[in-house]
């Protein structure tokens, strides 16, 4: 797992909780800040790191992932991480292969 949480630090914020966390990869830490659901659950709204606030928002039918559609970048709810976009060979595009709420394999383009 890349993150992994720094202890068990969580500052409330209203109905958001923040939470440090520190990439195991680049040794650097970001905040992770939650918003609790009407249900009593909790979903990642933002990741904050020394490049920015990444401002994260649901996928239709990719329930498995979040977007930063400012940055073109793509989080895996269940992997715990940024996805690492792909060129096309024919064309040079980025796109990150997701997969659907029906369990199928998708492509998608990165802007």
């Amino acid at each position: 797992m890349i993150y992994s949480i720094l202890d068990e630090f969580e500052k409330e914020i209203g109905t958001d909780v923040k939470v440090i966390v520190e990439n195991k990869v680049s040794g650097k830490f970001e905040d992770k800040v939650y918003q609790k659901n009407t249900d009593g659950t909790f979903a990642l709204i933002d990741i904050v790191d020394d490049l920015g606030t990444y401002e994260l928002t649901n996928i239709p039918n990719f329930s498995n992932y979040l977007a930063d559609l400012e940055r073109g970048k793509v989080f895996s709810i269940r992997a715990n991480r940024w996805l690492n976009p792909n060129p096309n060979k024919q064309f040079g595009y980025m796109y990150s292969t997701l997969i659907n709420d029906q369990k199928k394999l998708t492509a998608i383009l990165n802007h």
